[in-house]
């Protein structure tokens, strides 16, 4: 017997959380300027949309650029608004970040910061490094929501120099946030029709 694997099409459907396979990043690529609403800044001083960013890898032209000049060996951030998650459910959370050679700032830093259903923050996943140079490099990671987590915010971020008043500042584009899961639908065989052409 030939068993078929098919894979499921997602359908993004608002309010929905965890839809397997849909980001549910809003503006990932920052096509446009969402920033204050999509995107919220946590810590940085500056924040703002460069409408052509040069990752030629991604999606559209556009990334955010954030920074500080409060040194201090910290991580300054900004984050996605909310969007709905499904509690220990295993999540692939990804983006591009570049880090150009006049920041001060040294590696970027990617993570999940888990919410409840009263929108009351219940901690954060384990931190993901990217190579702190002048191109864009990936950085990407596995997550598992917490018990209880409704809500989630994907934070990007920018390590900054010890001490000293330079510009710490990173860029980031194409983020993602996806269930880890993979709906499948076997079949048995084809029903009706011949096989006599196909091969497995």
């Amino acid at each position: 017997m030939i068993r078929i694997l098919v894979m499921v099409a997602a359908v993004s459907v608002v309010a929905v959380p965890a839809v397997e396979g849909q980001n549910l990043v809003p503006n990932p690529g920052f096509d446009t300027d969402t920033l204050g609403t999509d995107w919220v800044n946590y810590s940085a001083d500056s924040m703002q949309w460069l409408g052509t960013d040069g990752n030629v890898s991604g999606s559209g032209n556009g990334c955010v650029e954030f920074g500080t000049t409060s040194n201090n060996g910290g991580v300054v951030n900004v984050g996605t608004s909310l969007v709905a998650v499904t509690e220990n459910t295993e999540y692939l959370v990804s983006g591009v970040a570049r880090v150009p050679s006049d920041s001060v700032g040294s590696w970027s830093v990617l993570w999940i910061t888990w919410f409840d259903d009263q929108q009351y923050s219940i901690g954060s996943s384990q931190d993901f490094y990217g190579v702190g140079d002048d191109q864009w490099n990936a950085v990407q990671g596995t997550v598992t929501s917490f018990s209880g987590a409704a809500f989630a915010s994907v934070r990007v971020g920018v390590i900054t120099a010890d001490s000293g008043t330079g510009l710490a500042f990173v860029r980031w584009d194409d983020v993602s946030l996806v269930s880890a899961a993979t709906p499948e639908v076997f079949s048995d065989g084809f029903e009706g029709g011949t096989t006599d052409a196909w091969s497995p």
